[in-house]
Formats: structure tokens, sequence, C-alpha cells
């Protein structure tokens, strides 16, 4: 009886794989680029699956990858460790971003909510434009923005009690407490040191903020 040994030409499902010299053909294993015997797809099945964060067709059903960002491997799901796209890409689901806008006519709460949960997206004051000229890039906030609720002419306020640029919640309740936003004061951040007082003027010479004094404790 004659038994026929095939010769590996592929990493698919061997990465890691230890080193055997009597089976023939390339191998997968760490040490095969110092030795030249790499399967030519060992890079594209071994080594850029672990520097990626989404699955593609090539890593579904792949072997676990111990160094890699997230897996696409079939026991992933009883890991909790599988990339964001793994069912859409892996399994064929629809992607939530791609699915139609839910009816909230009537609010309801999510399973383990006593209130329905209010997501509020703020970007960077300098980024007031993002989601009307970018929002191709991050398909999950023109989602929300399509679905939900958006104020694209607001502009941000600077600076704010939790970070000098940011596009915070303080531009609403400020114009809610009837003060022009600015004429805000931030008495959260020192501004200004050495008794010096900051004003901040628009090309128009228009007030924009002045910053207090700092405290005396």
């Amino acid at each position: 009886m004659t038994v026929v040994v095939v010769p590996h030409t592929s990493c698919r499902g061997r990465c890691s794989e230890p080193y055997d010299g009597d089976v023939p053909g390339c191998r997968c294993d760490n040490n095969c680029n110092a030795s030249g015997g790499c399967c030519r797809d060992y890079d594209d099945v071994c080594t850029v699956p672990t520097q990626q964060w989404e699955c593609t067709a090539l890593r579904c059903g792949e072997t676990r990858l111990q160094q890699s960002r997230c897996h696409c491997s079939a026991d992933c799901l009883a890991a909790a460790d599988c990339c964001t796209n793994y069912k859409h890409v892996c399994h064929g689901e629809r992607e939530w971003v791609k699915d139609e806008c839910e009816d909230l006519s009537t609010p309801t709460c999510p399973s383990g909510f006593k209130q329905q949960p209010l997501l509020l997206v703020s970007l960077d004051g300098l980024r007031a434009d993002y989601l009307q000229t970018w929002s191709a890039l991050i398909p999950v906030l023109d989602k929300l923005k399509r679905c939900g609720t958006a104020a694209p002419f607001m502009q941000a306020a600077f600076p704010s009690k939790t970070f000098p640029n940011h596009y915070t919640i303080v531009t609403v309740s400020t114009a809610w407490r009837g003060r022009r936003e600015e004429s805000r004061r931030c008495p959260r951040r020192q501004l200004v040191r050495g008794g010096l007082t900051l004003r901040v003027v628009s090309r128009d010479n228009t007030p924009l903020h002045d910053a207090l004094r700092p405290r005396r404790h």
C-alpha cells in the first residue's frame, strides 16, 4: 500500500505550525522567514491579520492567532473577541448602519433599561462641519445623524468646562439660561495667570469671551 503525501502549498489553517522536516511543502512556523521556506501566502494569512481590526473574506474561519487585535476564527463568538464586522463578513448578516431607521414614534426601553437611553455625540469645536463633510469616514455617526436629531448649524463654544475646544452641552445649557454664549464664564478652568485678563475677539473685533481672573482661595 502506497501512501501519497501531498506537499503543503498554503498557510491556511497552519499559522505557527511547528516545523516538521518529514512533511513536504512550504512552512508556516515562526522561523520560516529566516530559512526562506514560507508559503507564498504566509504574510497574508499569518502576519497581516494580526495588524487588522476587521475581518476579511480571507480571515473568516482562520486559525486563532493569539497576537491578533481581534479574531475571525470559528470560536471567537464563544470567546467574545470577534472583530466588530465578523457576523457581517463571515455570516452574511446585514450591517446595522445599512438598516432602515427604526420607528421611534412610540418610545420603548431596551432590555435592562428603566428609561429610554439617549446618545449624545459631541465633536471637537474645530470640527463643527464634520458630519456634513466627512461623515462617510465614520458610518456609525452618519447613521446616528440620519436616524436621530442633529444640529448642523450649531457652533462650538470656546473654551468649555471640560476641554478648550470641545463641542459641549454647555452651549445648549447656557442658551437655556438666557445668556449669550459670548459672555459665558468658565469658573472651573484657570485660563489666566499672574493677574492678567484674557480677551478674545473675532476678525471683526466682536468679543467672543472674557476669561475671569483666577479665583482667590
